[in-house]
């Protein structure tokens, strides 16, 4: 295991947002039709500077800045195994949550494993697929995506307050290699998050791709621990004052290519869960 390095509280990253200059984005997961290269997103580079606040991320509030953090001991499991994630790791996640938030009922309902070195791995593919980190600034639901999963979740329920928490956590530590970030979500306006449809063949869902904007603060956590869980509030359907979306990346911490050569991928895991008050 790498031991953790020390870091400035603040540095300069590139963060990849959408092109302004797609109308009508669209992320095509079937056949694409003639049109989808010009609805493709498209990505821009942009320096930002992000905080690493690591000394003060128990003060983070996820009705204010829209992520917080804890302190936990995950189970000990095969975490390339969907089976053993699902029964094991979920009501964990479910805990953590409910705890955090005082949630009258918390459902977890998907999850993603990300790990660079491993994603191409056929084999393992079968049992769990293995994602690469995201390098696009996105948020996973929009105002219409997020009723619609309270609405297939929990079919015939009367609206009411809800939310969609991820549960997000490493799965070795340090990790040095692509981190994650978050915009504050206070520091984002509605105009920056432009909606982009996702088109399966059998159905469209909605993301948030976000337009790049200078009030953006950038946070993320230095060299987090598998004991350090972050959960990131990526809906709330309550509108008055509280943080409704918190915008993410991946990205790279500016080093040399042979320090990152020595640096093992990042592994972790995300699940997602829904959240009603």
């Amino acid at each position: 295991m790498l031991p953790p390095v020390s870091e400035p509280s603040a540095a300069k990253a590139t963060f990849y947002y959408a092109n302004p200059q797609v109308k009508t984005p669209a992320y095509f997961l079937c056949p694409p039709p003639p049109d989808a290269e010009r609805r493709a997103p498209g990505r821009i580079g942009f320096t930002c500077a992000v905080e690493d606040v690591r000394e003060r991320m128990h003060e983070l509030d996820l009705d204010r800045e829209g992520l917080a953090f804890l302190t936990a001991q995950p189970p000990q499991i095969d975490y390339y195994d969907n089976e053993q994630i699902v029964s094991q790791y979920y009501p964990e996640a479910v805990a953590w949550v409910r705890a955090a938030t005082g949630a009258r009922e918390v459902v977890a309902f998907d999850h993603n494993v990300r790990n660079k070195a491993r994603a191409g791995d056929e084999q393992l593919q079968a049992r769990a697929p293995v994602q690469n980190p995201v390098k696009s600034v996105h948020n996973d639901y929009t105002e219409q995506s997020g009723p619609q999963r309270f609405a297939d979740l929990l079919p015939n329920r009367t609206t009411e307050r809800f939310s969609i928490i991820n549960v997000w956590r490493p799965l070795e530590g340090p990790v040095r290699q692509t981190p994650f970030a978050v915009i504050a979500a206070a520091s984002m306006d509605s105009a920056d998050l432009v909606r982009t449809e996702l088109v399966y063949t059998d159905r469209v869902g909605e993301i948030y791709m976000v337009r790049h904007n200078p009030t953006h603060r950038w946070m993320y956590v230095s060299n987090m621990q598998a004991n350090e869980v972050m959960l990131l509030k990526c809906y709330d359907s309550a509108t008055a004052g509280i943080a409704r979306y918190t915008a993410h990346s991946a990205f790279e911490l500016p080093m040399s290519d042979a320090e990152r050569a020595i640096l093992p991928a990042r592994q972790s895991i995300e699940v997602r869960t829904l959240v009603t008050y």
